[in-house]
Order: C-alpha cells, then sequence, then structure tokens
C-alpha cells in the first residue's frame, strides 16, 4: 500500500503533495585488467577518485512518483 504525504492548504483548497524525482545516470567504461574483478576496481577507484563523473550526456531517464517515507512504510 502507497502512502503519499500532504497537506491541504485551507486557504485555497489546493494540496501539498511530495513527489519524488529520480534521474538515472549511466556510462559504460573501457577498462583494460588481468580479470573482471580487477577491472570493476579500477573502475570504482576512478568514480570514487572523481575521475568519473556522471553528467547530463549520461542522462537515461527520469521517474517521478509519489514520495514514500521508507521508515513510515514499516
Amino acid at each position: 500500500m502507497r502512502k503519499v504525504d500532504f497537506r491541504s492548504d485551507k486557504n485555497s483548497g489546493e494540496k501539498q503533495f511530495e513527489i519524488e524525482v529520480k534521474e538515472e545516470l549511466a556510462r559504460v567504461v573501457t577498462v583494460k585488467a588481468e580479470t573482471l574483478g580487477e577491472a570493476i576496481d579500477k573502475v570504482m577507484e576512478q568514480y570514487y577518485g572523481e575521475k568519473i563523473v556522471l553528467s547530463e550526456p549520461d542522462m537515461k531517464g527520469v521517474e517521478f512518483l509519489p514520495y514514500e517515507d521508507k521508515e513510515m512504510a514499516r
């Protein structure tokens, strides 16, 4: 069951909704390594070392969803 948080504005009759905006960014990175694990480690080091920074050209999609407070849903 979804919990949608909204508040009523008594003056205008409008309600206030919380909408979550989710962006998906992705990029394929080519790296030389002896094993798949080593390749992943190298790319992780580049990413966390800010040598790989995902931005607008890496945009793959966006979703707009009613915000669900994960703590409240438990």
